[in-house]
């Protein structure tokens, strides 16, 4: 995936129109932005959806580094089967 720039990003995924910003606010990461889109074309099957673009102090967007597998997740927290029961027990509880 080749580096793109904050003009690139901030288009609709589906309709390549530019979207509204919806907001800008600072990162944990001192030198990173985020900025969330909103698409506003009411023909685009995305009208409404906002998307996020977290881009540097040059308006440049960092590629994400995931390695070679793309289907690679952080590993799940481990719950034990306790608290499973008391999970299960409150679900029941509120749909009954």
């Amino acid at each position: 995936m080749a580096e793109t720039t904050l003009a690139t990003a901030k288009k609709c995924p589906k309709c390549n129109n530019v979207g509204d910003l919806i907001s800008k606010q600072p990162t944990e990461v001192p030198e990173l932005t985020g900025y969330v889109f909103q698409c506003m074309n009411k023909v685009c099957p995305w009208f409404n959806t906002r998307w996020v673009v977290t881009a540097d102090e040059d308006d440049k967007v960092p590629v994400r580094d995931i390695g070679h597998d793309p289907k690679r997740f952080p590993a799940r927290a481990v719950i034990t089967e306790e608290q499973r029961e008391r999970m299960r027990t409150k679900f029941d509880d509120e749909t009954t």
